[in-house]
């Protein structure tokens, strides 16, 4: 059968835009018995940044975490996964990107668990850059629960965005009387290390591993 060509055009119109409304919610993960459910923001008309920020929500009760308030708005790739803390306790790590669609772009790092019905971040405020990079390390001699381990580049005089920088390195370690994450050590490398101009992405924490762990224990 052969279909008119303005009533194809339409059928495609629809038919992406179908598309595109079921990639705005995922509901597939499972977290301490309880369905979660992501949803995105779409984009501003001009289609260059989120129109709001992501969230991430608990089915049953509806109560969501939603990023702090940015400009633009922490609403691109969304996406959460359950990662193991201790031997005993889980979380959900959920990532979300603020850009519009320059260069540069923002990540938030949340870390939440299900308290008093709601879902919680255990994090303080924690963002990288396009030119940063995360861990979780568990490392039993140090913590009983696992580290959040951050690299972010510092941009220094004469120094251009892509070109070889310094990096802050941030450690969040657990802390037991509040029952979140705290900063717990921070320090600037001694070194600077190939930025997204020379290496496909950034590997700062692990060269940077034995000195992280070394500041760690000499605090013990």
């Amino acid at each position: 059968m052969r279909v008119m060509p303005k009533l194809a055009t339409l059928i495609v119109v629809v038919v992406a835009s179908l598309l595109s409304a079921q990639k705005m919610t995922c509901s597939a993960l499972v977290f301490k018995g309880q369905k979660v459910e992501i949803t995105e923001s779409g984009t501003t008309p001009d289609g260059v940044e989120p129109k709001g920020p992501a969230k991430i929500c608990l089915v049953s009760s509806g109560t969501c975490f939603i990023p702090p308030n940015s400009e633009p708005q922490f609403g691109f790739s969304p996406e959460a996964k359950i990662v193991q803390l201790s031997p005993k306790q889980q979380a959900l790590l959920f990532t979300a990107v603020a850009s519009a669609s320059g260069s540069g772009s923002l990540t938030l790092l949340a870390l939440l668990d299900i308290r008093n019905g709601s879902l919680e971040n255990l994090l303080p405020d924690v963002r990288i850059s396009e030119q940063g990079e995360y861990k979780i390390w568990n490392e039993p001699s140090i913590s009983r629960t696992a580290l959040v381990v951050t690299a972010d580049y510092l941009w220094g005089d004469g120094e251009t965005h892509f070109s070889r920088h310094r990096f802050k390195i941030r450690t969040y370690a657990f802390g037991t009387s509040a029952s979140r994450y705290d900063l717990r050590d921070e320090y600037l490398t001694s070194k600077k290390y190939p930025s997204l101009d020379e290496a496909d992405k950034i590997t700062v924490l692990e060269q940077e591993k034995a000195e992280i762990l070394a500041r760690l224990r000499r605090q013990k």
